[in-house]
């Protein structure tokens, strides 16, 4: 597994992802979520990958005071897989 910065190519996997993990709302926009973080920090917007495909995400996000994390997902596959 490698872990490392989203990248603009991952986009369309990355909206799957977050769909198959129920982590969509409606009052939310995830295409501009990206958009936003790609303008704003996108070091601290993280993918896990396996083989080439994105298994997991975290946003993160920080106001100077506090941290947090948005868009944690991890695909059902590979939770609680210690192994890959």
């Amino acid at each position: 597994m490698e872990i490392r910065v989203f990248r603009q190519e991952d986009f369309e996997e990355v909206i799957t992802l977050w769909e198959r993990c129920d982590l969509l709302r409606p009052w939310n926009d995830p295409e501009m979520d990206i958009e936003r973080k790609m303008n704003h920090d996108v070091s601290l917007f993280l993918v896990a990958e396996v083989n080439g495909e994105v298994v997991g995400t975290v946003m993160g996000g920080y106001d100077g005071h506090r941290g947090s994390a948005y868009y944690l997902g991890v695909h059902p596959e590979f939770r609680w897989a210690w192994d890959c």
